[in-house]
């Protein structure tokens, strides 16, 4: 629907668009604690799920990564370093391969940016992923 204003000397054309329309028509896949959107035509695009056991109940932490190497992924270092190591190891690398197959790998260490505690521009982690040779994870 388009809308004509006129204010003196100002012509203003309004055009209006449903707030809840997507612009991206692709398939989205929920994946319990996140949603992934349609990441299979963007392979290299996951997620690092981090399961939190508060007693009563788990609940998961979820933060972005990015596949850089086969088997190597950049994340956030102000997310990673937070996560004491017995818990790092337990958690989930997911992906989505191009046939938009979920993806799941265990990290097997990380290094953050050597000034990571020292300046805001060095938040940067680089995970280990242990994703086997014959992978459908692809860059």
């Amino acid at each position: 629907m388009r809308k004509t204003v006129i204010f003196p000397g100002i012509l203003i054309i309004l055009f209006e668009q449903s707030l809840t329309q997507r612009c991206d028509k692709q398939k989205i896949i929920l994946l319990g604690d996140g949603n992934m959107g349609a990441t299979s035509h963007f392979s290299w695009l996951g997620l690092f799920k981090v399961a939190i056991d508060n007693g009563d109940k788990v609940t998961y932490s979820v933060t972005a990564i990015v596949l850089i190497k086969p088997k190597y992924a950049l994340a956030n270092a102000d997310d990673i370093a937070k996560i004491p190591e017995n818990i790092f190891l337990g958690s989930t690398a997911m992906f989505l391969s191009k046939n938009g197959v979920p993806l799941h790998y265990r990290p097997l260490s990380y290094v953050a940016h050597p000034e990571y505690n020292t300046v805001v521009f060095s938040s940067i982690a680089v995970i280990k992923l242990a994703v086997p040779d014959d992978s459908k994870l692809r860059l």
